[in-house]
């Protein structure tokens, strides 16, 4: 190849050379989209994809939801309720879920394996919605049955962590009736910021 058989500079800014670098771009930015990973279940309460993959764009489009709803359920770890129009968006302690009148979505992340909470809700969350309307609880439609499977597995992991601390906690606190010790104290902290289901300032 010879000098003169390149294109000439100008012809790098010509318009078609500027769009195919703009798609380019864009190619390049798709590419590093954040994508969120999670189990399918379907209207009949059969698991229908395992550790899918989904751009935020495609399920803000799929799901009519915000942009900021997928932030409450991506990078927060605040309980959040969100009711939308067409889907209700639940992250409650372990579960990260979406709710829609015939899908639930579970969320997962990145590098975290399934734990026993998540299964234990699936193995729940499949038996209820496999109930015809008239077989479940009070006739429940589809989204309020999943709906509850969610509450029941949250108030379940609660009560199991109360469980955990319920007797050192008990036995700290009669031993402060008698004496305010600020060993103690800390260690009364630390034992309330152990637990997964607790939130709180870090101990120092």
């Amino acid at each position: 190849m010879q000098p003169d058989d390149l294109p000439p500079r100008d012809d790098l800014t010509a318009p078609g050379s500027f769009m195919f670098n703009s798609r380019r771009v864009l190619t390049a930015k798709a590419a590093l989209e954040p994508r969120l990973r999670c189990t399918e279940v379907d209207e009949d309460g059969k698991v229908i994809l395992i550790d899918g993959e989904f751009k935020k764009t495609e399920l803000i489009a799929k799901f009519g939801l915000l942009p900021r709803d997928l932030r409450k359920i991506d990078s927060s770890n605040l309980p959040h309720i969100l009711v939308r129009p067409s889907a209700i968006l639940l992250n409650l302690l372990h579960l990260k879920v979406l709710i829609k009148h015939d899908r639930v979505l579970l969320f997962d992340v990145y590098g975290s394996k399934t734990s026993y909470p998540q299964s234990a809700f699936m193995y729940d969350l499949q038996g209820r919605l496999q109930q015809r309307p008239s077989q479940a609880s009070n006739g429940l439609a589809y989204e309020f049955r999943a709906l509850e499977a969610v509450l029941t597995s949250v108030t379940s992991e609660m009560e199991a962590d109360f469980e955990a601390v319920r007797e050192p906690v008990m036995h700290i606190l009669s031993e402060l009736e008698d004496d305010i010790d600020r060993d103690k104290l800390r260690v009364l902290l630390i034992l309330s910021c152990s637990r997964p289901t607790t939130t709180c300032r870090p101990c120092t």
